[in-house]
Formats: C-alpha cells, structure tokens, sequence
C-alpha cells in the first residue's frame, strides 16, 4: 500500500487544538483534521499496529504524556496515559516491532528518559539513558548497526547537539558531540544509510542546518537548507527523498515542507502546506489519508404542488404552488378546448390569478385544461390538470 505523509501540529490559536492533515506526494494537502486534544507543547506521530500513535502532553499542569490513535485517518479513538510526565515534547521511533517514546523528566534535572509499549496504549516503565537536555529529544533508528539513538541538546549553556544510542533499548552509550550547537530541540532521521540531524543555527539568523554522520560518533559540518525557522524542524524520508517541516520564519508560522532527493541540494522555495502553527511540526508516514468520510447526500429537493383556489374577481382561478427554487413564476394554459392563454407572472405562493379557463369555455362541463408553471432555479416546467 502506498505511504502517505502526514503532519500533526499546534493550532496557531489560543485553542491549542492538535491538528492533522497528509499529503500523497508532499505538495497536495488535505485540509486539517482536528484530533479532538489539546496540548501547549508540540505533539510526536509514528505509523504503527496499524495505525497512526500520537503523543502529546496533556493541556494542564500535570503534564501528563497521553496517547491517541486513529486507525482510518479521520476518527481518533480517546485517550491512553502512558504513566510519564514531562514538560517538553515527546518523540516516537519504532524499533524491533515495538513503539518507543523518548521524554524528558518532568523536573530541573531535564532527565532524558525512554519507555515502550509493544501496542501503543500500555507502557512500561521509563528507562533513564543518563543523559540529560534543555530541549526535546529526538529518536531515530540506524538500520546498519540497528540501533535505537537520541540526538539532544547539552544541558549547559554551550547547547551543543549531543547524541547517544542504544542496542538493547536499556543500556545506553555515552553522549557524542556533533560539535554543533542549537537553541531548539534537534531532529534526528536516517537517510541513505546515514543520521541525518536537522537543526536550527545558533544564531540570530534561525537559519535551517543538517549535519550528517555514519555512526553517529562522528559528524559533518553543517549545511544550510536554504530556509529558516524559529523553532526546530521535523525530519522524515518519503519518496526516495529526505524531507523537512517546519514553520516559517515570520509572524505567519506557515507549516512549510522542502525536500532532497541526495540531502546536499536544496530548492529555494519550500512547499506550503496551507497551515498555520504554534510550535514545530511533527511528521510521519501512513498508508491512509487524512480525509473526511463523504457527506452525507443533500436531502432531496422538495416536490413542486400546484392547487387551485377561488377568486374573488369574476371569471378568475388562483393558481398557488409550494416547494418551487423561486417564488415568482409564470403561469399559461397550455391545451385544452382550443382555448390558450397569455402568460401570467407572479408570485406563486401567494397565489397568480389568471382566467378561468372554463369559465371561457362557457362553464360547459366535460372540458379540461393543462396549466404550465415555470420559475427560474426549476429544470422543467410543472404542469396542472383542471377539469371543468
């Protein structure tokens, strides 16, 4: 089944609703999909057990970790406490058929901790990794040693990006200095082989960064991508191509995607995603859309009646109707005794008065007429038999 790409963020209101929407190439979104939670920090989405996981932290003073999860992309199933808390953004990795969430401790010693669940709603307890950020961590997977890693930002104030990396889930390596420096949480991804780490400069200029490395324990220098941000970016690889998302650098906090077919060349001009956002963007893969089932049908058009009443004119009928596009109508007789007459505008449901036709007949009875009624907004005119 083919991938589709997905994004879930920070409603740029005060709502903090949690929003979603997907693409089936990176340039055509759906419109957004709300979740029905709300969170003041940025959420984590993985595709897994069939379905998309998010976590969020909850919109209170707990900070409670919750899960919630949607199996056909529009109808999201209630919520599952994981038992953590943290005052930062979770980070979802799928790794040995299980679903493993990095966070940090919900205190000053800005613990990095990880636990997991082999279904996504029940978690085991959390595992210190004996490191520790000032910023959200981020998990990938690199397949060639198949290893689990977090990329983190130093707990000092040189906010230089760390790594480490574990190949049991419990037992952590110790911390490998990428030698570049961030103020937002990083974004960790592997691509072609390689962790690729997404960041924003050090500087005034927010300016988007990768390095690279093959192991993780030794890393490249950085290369801009062209864009920039004020908070850091989400990495994920789809179509052959590594991709970014982000949130504009100007007061509009546009969710912009750009992307790289090799990781080194960049467009100039990134994808808009048509959404506006409070904080970075997370970003994963699923076979579903994140689209609406099909409204309901229109309810039919009611039947068009015709009726006729007495006049207090001589010699005159009232033609009345309901249930026509438009009130104001015209009214002609058609057939009937040879007799034809002119046509009548007016409003239908208060009543079009027009000459009797069997009165011109001479009041003989046996004759009948068909009366025509055609008003603007109506395919076909309606028609009326009146016997004399």
């Amino acid at each position: 089944m083919a991938e589709n790409l997905w994004t879930a963020f920070i409603a740029n209101n005060p709502s903090n609703n949690i929003l979603t929407c997907s693409s089936y190439d990176g340039v055509h979104w759906t419109g957004n999909r709300p979740v029905d939670q709300t969170s003041s920090q940025p959420p984590t989405i993985a595709y897994f057990n069939d379905g998309i996981y998010l976590a969020f932290i909850s919109n209170d003073s707990s900070n409670r970790i919750l899960i919630t999860r949607t199996r056909d992309g529009w109808n999201w199933e209630g919520t599952w406490d994981t038992n953590q808390t943290s005052k930062l953004a979770p980070s979802f990795a799928v790794w040995k058929g299980n679903l493993y969430l990095a966070f940090l401790s919900n205190d000053s010693r800005n613990e990095i901790l990880v636990c997991s669940s082999s279904d996504g709603m029940n978690w085991g307890s959390a595992t210190d990794t004996s490191q520790s950020s000032q910023a959200a961590p981020s998990l990938a997977v690199l397949q060639t040693e198949n290893a689990l890693c977090v990329a983190f930002v130093a707990n000092n104030d040189s906010v230089n990006i760390l790594f480490s990396a574990t190949s049991d889930g419990v037992h952590w390596s110790p911390s490998f200095n990428t030698t570049q420096a961030t103020p937002s949480a990083p974004s960790l991804a592997t691509f072609k082989n390689q962790l690729f780490a997404g960041f924003v400069a050090d500087n005034s200029s927010n300016s988007l960064l990768i390095s690279t490395s093959q192991t993780g324990r030794a890393w490249s220098g950085n290369l801009p991508i062209q864009q920039s941000s004020p908070f850091g970016p989400s990495l994920i690889v789809f179509n052959n191509s590594l991709f970014v998302c982000f949130l504009a650098n100007n007061a509009s906090r546009e969710v912009l995607i750009t992307s790289s077919p090799n990781g080194t060349n960049w467009p100039t001009s990134p994808i808009s995603v048509e959404q506006s956002g409070k904080s970075t963007p997370a970003i994963a893969l699923a076979p579903f859309f994140c689209l609406a089932p099909p409204p309901p049908a229109p309810p039919p058009p009611p039947a068009q009646k015709l009726w006729t009443g007495p006049s207090s004119e001589g010699g005159m009928i009232v033609i009345y109707g309901s249930g026509f596009p438009n009130d104001l109508c015209s009214v002609s007789i058609t057939s009937g005794g040879g007799f034809f007459s002119a046509t009548t505008t007016g409003n239908i449901v208060a009543g079009i008065h027009i000459l009797s036709p069997c009165a011109q007949a001479g009041g003989f009875g046996g004759e009948s007429f068909t009366i025509q009624v055609t008003c603007q907004g109506l395919a076909n005119p309606v028609y009326l038999t009146i016997n004399c």
